[in-house]
């Protein structure tokens, strides 16, 4: 999950003291990386970390991301 601005450090302690089934969840300052090892749609995570973040921001999964990073690359000037 990319956020429209950045996490404060306690904010990002309390998101990975979140422990609910087997997600995972790591939180960087403008960013969020979560395992979803069943998949996204029986999720028990997201409330807790929108309670949490109170922020906006969008998900992407990685093989978005990785299509999303190659596409800017072509588009780079060469």
């Amino acid at each position: 999950m990319f956020l429209n601005s950045d996490l404060s450090a306690e904010t990002r302690k309390q998101l990975e003291a979140i422990k609910v089934g087997p997600e995972e969840l790591k939180a960087l300052p403008h960013e969020l990386y979560v395992y979803f090892p069943d998949g996204m749609g029986r999720l028990k995570l997201s409330p807790a970390i929108d309670r949490i973040i109170k922020k906006t921001g969008t998900g992407r999964n990685w093989n978005s991301v990785l299509n999303l990073l190659e596409m800017a690359e072509e588009m780079e000037p060469k």
